[in-house]
């Protein structure tokens, strides 16, 4: 059949009359003609209509997961999401591992999203279940967990660097793959403040995005470019990308979007000087019931309010902990920043080593 629309009118007359085995074929024929040409809206809607044929019981779980991946590429976290767990329930129902594991690697670029730990419990509980039996989805697996690590511990910039190197290689069989490579890549030189390697990787990771068409894709490249027009005094500039972002990212319905604007909030507050006073109860109201260093975040924000006696309690709390902060703080601040002039040789050969080692 032909990828012009064909497909789906034929899935549709089959439907219609009430051709159940035809018309479940013919349906799946043109959902996978939808995504082969990015078009995840109609290759969900395709998939929603197989699932609701009589034929379709026996394949159920299968059709859910491959309904959440299109649902998550369109940017309809929920629902992916709600699908990935109906998923899951029936491969633990049938005792199916593989279902499981199918299930818990079909959700994208959660970072700050209430639903990482849901996903990553069950990754976990996949992994269990597979118990070696297969090689692949582990490894699946475990590159999600990887991603989760990638997120939030910073001794491992190295090891990333690399990983993220041998993943954009694979750009051109698996483009999800060069996407991550890229992203990994820009967060590991901007980490170390390589601010021309940074650079390279923003440049090759927009391409990517662009050709994806997938909605969560576009929103953290908006964030990217928001957080380099802010580092660059670009204010007006990053202020409507950041806008931009989160009006994406609450159709999508991301979870961590209203919190990564936040941090982009108060942060060109404390450059500008604008907007402190509305930003100070939201960042106290994270910092009471989120992660423990987000009460350095708080005392940093009352401090350029001027509220310096409670800023320094604050920072009495954190201080005997400041040990378990990554390294690599300190070069991200100055590349955001921008580096002193007597920094600027030694960070230039550093950035060259990271990128040379990366390489190896």
């Amino acid at each position: 059949m032909r990828a012009d629309g064909t497909a789906e009118s034929l899935a549709y007359h089959l439907r219609e009359a009430g051709d159940a085995a035809r018309a479940l074929e013919a349906t799946l024929e043109a959902a996978r003609q939808a995504a082969s040409r990015l078009a995840h809206e109609h290759a969900a809607a395709q998939y929603r209509a197989a699932l609701a044929l009589p034929g379709a019981a026996a394949r159920r779980a299968g059709l859910l997961v491959e309904l959440a991946r299109c649902e998550f590429r369109s940017g309809d976290v929920e629902e992916g999401w709600r699908h990935c767990r109906e998923a899951a329930d029936l491969g633990r129902a049938t005792g199916d591992a593989r279902v499981v594991a199918d299930a818990a690697t079909v959700p994208r670029d959660l970072a700050f999203s209430p639903l990482t730990a849901q996903v990553h419990a069950l990754c976990r509980e996949a992994l269990a279940l597979l118990d070696g039996a297969d090689p692949v989805r582990e490894t699946r697996l475990l590159a999600l967990q990887a991603r989760h690590t990638e997120l939030t511990n910073g001794r491992h910039v190295q090891d990333r660097l690399a990983l993220g190197e041998r993943a954009a290689l694979l750009g051109w069989t698996l483009p999800e793959a060069a996407l991550w490579g890229h992203a990994w890549r820009m967060d590991g030189f901007a980490e170390q403040g390589c601010r021309v390697e940074f650079e390279a990787e923003l440049a090759a990771f927009s391409g990517h995005v662009e050709r994806s068409g997938e909605p969560l894709w576009r929103w953290r490249l908006l964030l990217v470019r928001a957080a380099v027009a802010l580092a660059e005094g670009r204010f007006a500039d990053g202020r409507a990308l950041a806008a931009e972002a989160l009006a994406l990212g609450r159709r999508c319905w991301h979870g961590g979007a209203e919190h990564l604007d936040l941090v982009f909030a108060a942060h060109a507050a404390m450059l500008t000087g604008e907007g402190l006073a509305e930003v100070e109860p939201l960042v106290r109201r994270l910092s009471e019931h989120g992660p423990f260093f987000a009460r350095s975040w708080l005392a940093v924000v009352l401090a350029h309010l001027g509220r310096r006696d409670e800023a320094a309690m604050i920072w009495r709390s954190v201080a005997p902990h400041l040990d378990q902060v990554w390294p690599s703080v300190s070069a991200w601040r100055r590349w955001r920043s921008g580096p002193a002039p007597s920094h600027a040789r030694a960070d230039r050969a550093r950035c060259r080593r990271a990128s040379s080692r990366s390489r190896r």
